[in-house]
């Protein structure tokens, strides 16, 4: 399971800074301040320089080798830098520390003898620096070139350099400049080092070195003015930065800050301008924070306008140069929610960054900068560990990506199976669903990476970790055991009172009475007053059972196998789950909708898929997850109805993406893929369904199987806070489209009142008294008789309250209508005035007759 994200985070994430073989380099100076003529002794020997009569500049990178630093093995002989660019896919830069560089044109590089890597630079009045500073060399062969998106047309890299010496040379050399302009990628005009707008007799004088540099790998030009930016205080490097984003959607690739090149440059009249390199001779001189977000030093900045004499760096520009990268990362689910923050205009994500107006910490400049996301990008391929790779991923994303479901299958010799993500290969459960989203079944899957269904006519399989049975992976009255570490567990105790225990559970999971140490669990408790009861998730309840109504009510407890003292026997189960899930004659139910909980009782109060033609309807009961600590179910469940053809216009923003969620409409199974949801987008329906319909929308949760640095609910905890905070600030910086108030519906979905279906179910049986119901009684005398009834108001519909405008509550759950007499229907009458405050209509289900003498 680790290993498994450890590879999708290095397939995805992982942006390989070695592949470019990039590095800098500060040779050292071998010649004296004069240069050399003619020739150089290097470690003793006597080196003939590129040219006769002419003075160089002579370095030495020691002991490396031209393949590390990207280039091709180069002889023992002079090869100017030019020539090896564009001859190969390098790229190069040789500069000084403010910036201005050495043209490429007149450095020549050579291996020796002596496994010494030797630079001459030609010395000319241009470059006075060369004479006092030995400069830098970067080195960066980019990796696209190698990928399987390059074609090969154009070629890559190439550059032209040369000193001009009259107007004709200038212009003609501005030509095949401009004609590199044209060309794909950037082309970057250079006069003595200085980058520069144009190559014109403007800007150029004679006896200047002009160069220019085409890269076709550079896929965006982006300029930002100093004055504009804004900043933060970097917590990784104790400095303040500048926040370089711009506005861009619809590419969610990662712009590695490797294939990244800045220059500074101070706008000056017509257009022109002269500006520098910015290098990253310091490894904080620029850093990512999201997949396209960076960030440089403020004091960086000022620096280069110090060295350079321009003054303010407000007038100053920064140049960004993107690169196409050897990998093409697309950004990937991951803690921060990135995907979320991206859904905003550009001016709200650079306030979410920099805080202004926002109370989401994860998307502050200062905690992206930081990130596990971003660490995991420029790290080396060993250094990517399991806790940052959970840490980088967070719950939600691990879920996705280890226990995605509902999955649409596949057919292989046209039998449909399913594909399962790797939390799912071992011991899981498969809920196959036909075509209309009704349930075919449940089965166990032991074992294998594929499913293949149990029934032809399976189109859609939810998979849930663990196994579904009618009983669960418990140990009672223990107080020493072996746990799997690849199971979460928790521990419950109860009040034992001789041989019967009390069944009033707490959960002492986080205590100090439980102790693991190396896999062995011990309680420390007194086995002859306390009962234990030891919890995995290696399974969940899920059974099957045929439901008559009780008095007219579909009421049912929730039952489990377990064993006792030795003696096993189906019982009520007394630990709730995190979560229960119903069909009913194959639909799946909603819970607070079409059935309500308190547990261990569960009341169906549905009556849409209520099959008349039977007495007992067909049941399905799934019970998932450890209960709240303290022993509630999860109320997490997002449910409501359709509106113009929409789930979710709710006007709260609801945090999905991530989320590993079963999706019912209707009284079916929907895959998510096929709804649009409002936070995406508003004007295309859902087809097939109609306004009006209750949808539910429940969050699965995935088993973190393997030994993972915290346990599932933990883990899920934290996200959940996450999730809440984004959720809050985006339904504010986020909102939906308005839609129109009205939104008409065909037909009103119907439910039934468990309180008064008893009721009027007791009156035709007789089990309810008929005579003093013809006398006069007042609402005391009525809450008397009904008393024993009243624990049904806490499943009832009606009571608990639900939308009129959707939702029709029938006062019995019989399909036509029922007699009374006169009497008994102003009973039930005078029970729905006081309970349900006249709110259900009874005329349309009641038949009134004579009452009989």
């Amino acid at each position: 399971m680790l290993e498994y994200l450890i590879d999708h985070a290095r397939d995805n994430i992982w942006c390989s800074p070695d592949q470019d073989y990039q590095s800098i380099v500060a040779p050292h100076r071998l010649s004296g301040r004069f240069g050399a003529l003619d020739y150089q002794v290097v470690m003793w020997d006597k080196v003939y320089l590129p040219t006769w009569d002419e003075r160089y500049h002579v370095f030495q990178i020691g002991n490396i080798h031209p393949k590390l630093l990207g280039m091709l093995t180069i002889s023992d002989k002079w090869q100017k830098l030019t020539d090896l660019i564009n001859d190969s896919d390098l790229t190069a830069e040789v500069y000084f520390e403010d910036g201005v560089q050495v043209p490429r044109c007149e450095c020549w590089l050579r291996y020796g003898r002596h496994r010494n890597l030797i630079m001459a630079v030609k010395d000319h009045v241009r470059i006075p620096k060369i004479k006092t500073e030995a400069p830098y060399i970067r080195v960066y062969t980019n990796a696209y070139y190698k990928s399987d998106r390059f074609d090969g047309v154009p070629a890559t890299t190439t550059t032209q350099g040369r000193v001009v010496s009259t107007s004709d040379e200038i212009l003609a050399f501005q030509r095949k400049f401009h004609d590199a302009l044209q060309l794909e990628g950037a082309a970057l005009a250079f006069c003595n080092g200085r980058l520069v707008n144009d190559l014109s007799p403007f800007n150029v004088r004679n006896g200047d070195y002009v160069e220019f540099v085409q890269d076709n790998s550079v896929y965006r030009t982006v300029d930002f003015k100093v004055s504009d930016l804004q900043s933060f205080e970097s917590e990784l490097d104790n400095k303040r930065k500048f926040l370089l984003s711009y506005p861009e959607f619809g590419n969610d690739t990662i712009d590695f800050e490797d294939d990244i090149d800045l220059y500074i440059y101070k706008p000056g009249e017509q257009g022109r301008y002269w500006g520098v390199y910015y290098h990253n001779n310091q490894k904080d001189a620029i850093r990512m924070l999201t997949h396209k977000d960076y960030s440089v030093p403020v004091s960086y900045v000022q620096g280069y306008a110090n060295d350079n004499g321009w003054g303010d760096i407000n007038d100053l520009v920064i140049r960004m140069y993107v690169r196409k990268s050897g990998f093409k990362r697309q950004l990937v689910q991951e803690a921060n929610r990135i995907f979320e923050l991206y859904r905003l205009s550009h001016d709200k994500v650079k306030q979410a960054m920099l805080g202004i107006d926002s109370t989401v910490p994860n998307w502050r400049a200062e905690h992206l900068e930081q990130s596990p996301y971003v660490k995991i990008m420029r790290s080396i391929s060993s250094d990517l560990d399991p806790i940052m790779v959970q840490k980088t991923f967070g719950y939600n994303a691990m879920s996705r990506l280890l226990g995605d479901t509902p999955t649409k299958v596949q057919f292989e010799e046209n039998w449909p199976y399913v594909e399962l993500p790797p939390g799912l290969y071992i011991d899981s459960t498969a809920y196959e669903y036909d075509e209309d989203g009704l349930l075919l079944g449940f089965y166990h899957h032991q074992n294998g990476v594929t499913y293949r269904c149990n029934n032809k006519a399976a189109r859609t399989v939810e998979m849930l970790g663990g196994i579904g049975d009618s009983s669960l992976d418990v140990e009672f009255h223990k107080s020493e055991l072996t746990i799997d570490p690849t199971y979460d567990y928790r521990v419950y105790l109860c009040t034992l009172l001789g041989n019967q225990p009390a069944w009033d559970w707490v959960d002492i999971s986080n205590t100090n009475i439980v102790s693991i140490i190396n896999n062995e669990m011990s309680l420390n408790i007194n086995p002859l007053i306390d009962y234990s009861a030891i919890v995995s998730n290696k399974k969940f309840l899920s059974y099957e059972m045929q439901l008559e109504p009780v008095n007219g009510v579909m009421i049912f407890s929730v039952n489990v196998d377990e064993e006792h003292f030795g003696v096993n026997e189906k019982m009520v189960s007394t630990i709730p789950p995190r979560r229960i899930d119903l069909w009913m004659n194959k639909h799946p139910l909603i819970e607070g909708l079409d059935f309500h909980v308190k547990w261990p009782e569960v009341v169906i109060c549905n009556k849409q898929y209520h099959d008349e033609s039977k007495a007992k309807q067909d049941i399905v009961v799934r019970c998932t997850g450890f209960c709240n600590e303290d022993l509630t179910l999860d109320s997490q469940r997002e449910f409501g109805f359709v509106e113009h053809g929409y789930l979710s216009a709710d006007r709260h923003y609801d945090v999905r993406d991530d989320k590993v969620l079963s999706c019912i409409v209707g009284g079916k199974l929907v895959h998510r893929d096929n709804l649009e949801f409002a936070e995406d987008n508003l004007g295309v329906s859902i087809p097939g369904i109609d306004n009006g319909t209750p949808y539910s929308v429940r969050e699965n949760i995935v088993p973190m199987r393997g030994e993972m640095m915290d346990d599932t609910y933990v883990m899920r905890e934290r996200s959940m806070e996450v999730d809440t905070i984004i959720s809050d600030y985006m339904t504010v910086k986020y909102p939906e489209p308005e839609i129109p108030e009205v939104n008409a519906i065909p037909q009103r979905y119907r439910l039934y009142s468990p309180f008064l279906s008893r009721l009027i179910n007791n009156l035709l049986e007789g089990h309810i008294d008929n005579e003093p119901l013809k006398e006069h009684f007042s609402n005391s005398d009525m809450v008397d008789m009904v008393k024993e009834y009243e624990y049904l108001l806490e499943f009832d519909p009606a009571y608990l309250g639900y939308n009129e405008d959707y939702v029709t509550v029938h006062p019995h759950r019989y399909a036509g209508k029922i007699q009374l007499d006169v009497y008994q229907n102003n009973f039930i009458r005078r029970i729905i005035q006081y309970y349900f405050d006249d709110k259900i209509d009874a005329s349309r289900f009641i038949e009134v007759t004579l009452p009989i003498n």
